[in-house]
């Protein structure tokens, strides 16, 4: 039976890529959320501006997110149907 290969350096970083993504959209929209009553208040618009700003920075990340989310999903796919063709080969010698 083969075993699936794990590459560390790849794996580690696309996981820790995929982290930093969800940490830094999560404080975008903790901080978005707190400074609605301050874009309400501000007769300026800068508040506004810098909540559009950020607004747009976590757009990006979110796209971001979703093309390396998608890249896994499919690689993890493919691995596992590398892995079942060559397992399945080891079953049938088993069975006959």
């Amino acid at each position: 039976m083969q075993a699936l290969s794990w590459d560390f350096k790849t794996e580690f970083f696309a996981g820790t890529g995929f982290f930093i993504f969800m940490a830094s959209l999560l404080l975008l929209m903790v901080f978005s959320l707190a400074i609605t009553p301050e874009i309400d208040r501000d007769r300026s618009h800068r508040w506004r501006k810098i909540h559009t700003v950020l607004n747009c920075l976590a757009l990006l990340l979110f796209l971001g997110q979703r093309v390396t989310g998608s890249r896994d999903l499919l690689e993890i796919i493919l691995i596992l149907k590398t892995h079942a063709t060559a397992s399945s080969g080891c079953v049938a010698t088993l069975k006959s």
